[in-house]
């Protein structure tokens, strides 16, 4: 059996500027009890009101040098939307560095609404969460949004591994990015993701005085 909140994936119906996400999750975290709060629902989001899109980092172990990392994108009419790479692990199973090193897990992507990821890392999991705005042209962000939701539904359909050097939460997300901005293929930041801010912020993406832990 699948661990809850893994167990479906999110397809992406797209018409023009009209994007449906089926299977978006939104859970609440108010009490800690895993699987009485889960749920899954279909939402429409217009992506000419798209206005701004923030990095949110999560350090972890070993050592707060590796980091979970999403994205969550903003819209002038009030909504956001966030989107990260997972794995799809079994109920009974906790994540295991050593199996993700030797691509034992499927790669699939979520989408959530911030009030779920946010709260399990911060109200659950008691883990650090940083958000950094990112400083990009607009038409760039749309650009990203548009690629993310093509990547989505490419990488649910199919069995793409996640590993832990080539594709992890990170890498998956900076490759499409590669597509829009100039970046490199590969950076030691990419591994040690929790200094990924500061590589940004050399390149102008991020300004570090504008971090905020939530």
């Amino acid at each position: 059996m699948l661990r809850i909140g893994h167990n479906k994936i999110s397809h992406i119906v797209q018409q023009w500027n009209q994007v449906q996400i089926e299977n978006l999750r939104d859970f609440s975290w108010t009490v800690e009890d895993y699987g009485q709060k889960e749920n899954w629902i279909t939402e429409k989001y217009d992506s000419s009101l798209l206005q701004s899109v923030s990095l949110f980092v999560c350090p972890f172990w070993p050592f707060q040098l590796v980091a979970h990392t999403f994205l969550s994108f903003h819209f002038s009419d009030g909504k956001s939307l966030c989107v990260s790479v997972e794995i799809q692990a079994q109920q009974w199973e906790s994540y295991n560095y050593f199996k993700a090193f030797l691509n034992g897990y499927r790669s699939i992507v979520i989408w959530w609404t911030e009030r779920d990821i946010i709260g399990l890392r911060t109200n659950i999991r008691n883990e650090p969460v940083i958000r950094y705005p990112l400083h990009i042209r607009h038409s760039s962000i749309k650009k990203l949004f548009k690629n993310l939701i093509k990547n989505t539904n490419l990488v649910n359909e199919n069995d793409t591994r996640y590993l832990v050097v080539r594709n992890n939460c990170t890498t998956a997300i900076w490759n499409i990015a590669r597509e829009i901005f100039p970046l490199p293929r590969r950076h030691r930041s990419l591994f040690f993701s929790a200094y990924l801010p500061n590589y940004l912020g050399k390149l102008g993406i991020i300004n570090l005085s504008e971090w905020k832990k939530l």
